[in-house]
C-alpha cells in the first residue's frame, strides 16, 4: 500500500498586514524542526505577501503557494 504525502498548509487570508504576515512566516520556518519527518509544510500568504513571503522562508523547506484573490477589505 502505498502511504499518501503528508502536508500541513495554512492561508491567513487577508488578515495580517505584510510585515504580520512576514512575521507569521518566520515563526513557521522558526518551528520547522519541531514537524515530524515526512511533513510538508506549505505556507499560502494572500497575492500582496508573496515575495515577502517567498523570502522569509527562503532557505528552508516550507514550501510556497498562492491564493485567490478577494475583493473584501478582511
Amino acid at each position: 500500500m502505498k502511504m499518501r504525502k503528508k502536508i500541513v498548509a495554512g492561508n491567513w487570508k487577508m488578515n495580517t498586514t505584510v510585515a504580520e504576515g512576514v512575521e507569521l512566516a518566520k515563526g513557521i520556518v522558526a518551528k520547522v524542526n519541531e514537524i515530524p519527518k515526512g511533513v510538508q509544510l506549505v505556507v499560502a500568504p494572500p497575492f500582496t505577501h508573496l515575495v515577502p513571503g517567498a523570502e522569509a522562508r527562503k532557505g528552508s523547506p516550507v514550501a510556497l503557494s498562492a491564493q485567490n484573490c478577494a475583493d473584501q477589505p478582511k
